[in-house]
């Protein structure tokens, strides 16, 4: 998703423009002149090509991509700043099946110190009882849990566990599955 912004504006027009054939192409061409002088510091020039030129409209559709991706990249929705189903900063730990009716997935949080748990169902789309615990190890309470009716996965659950070891519950359908004293340095 391109940001709210004149420039954001600018590309995803300039884009529709190049995706949806033109009644007279002379728009089109202003809109690829606009995005290429908006951009000219990328070192792109449009000067001796006639309106309407195939070579301009490869030349914008190009430039079109190149701002598109460094759009995408610089809000981090690239693999890097990518946000997890635990959000940022969660890295994935471990999978811990549950019989063969799902899994619990288990992410930490360096940062923080949070470990963060979710239960998934094997079988996508249809709806059945989840759940899924989280808390410190010897602790004699869960620090946190999500229980329902659930298409996907249930939770997610966190705890703060910096140097403490977890516990965790999931569930899915009639299958259950405890992991005691798990993650402990």
């Amino acid at each position: 998703m391109l940001p709210d912004t004149p420039r954001g504006h600018a590309v995803t027009k300039a884009v529709t423009a190049l995706t949806t054939p033109p009644r007279d192409s002379r728009p089109v061409t202003e809109q690829m002149h606009r995005l290429l002088a908006m951009h000219q510091g990328a070192g792109m020039r449009i000067s001796g090509h006639t309106q309407g030129s195939t070579r301009v409209r490869r030349t914008a559709a190009v430039l079109a991509g190149m701002v598109l991706a460094g759009t995408c990249l610089a809000l981090g929705s690239g693999p890097a700043g990518a946000a997890g189903p635990c959000g940022s900063g969660y890295r994935w730990l471990d999978r811990y099946p549950i019989g063969r009716a799902g899994s619990i997935h288990l992410y930490y949080n360096p940062a923080s110190g949070k470990n963060c748990a979710l239960t998934y169902a094997k079988e996508q789309g249809r709806k059945e009882s989840m759940a899924i615990k989280i808390g410190i190890a010897g602790a004699g309470t869960w620090a946190d849990f999500d229980h329902g009716m659930y298409r996907y996965y249930a939770g997610p659950v966190y705890v703060s566990a910096r140097n403490k070891c977890i516990t965790l519950h999931g569930l899915v359908g009639q299958s259950t599955r405890f992991v005691k004293r798990d993650h402990c340095d």
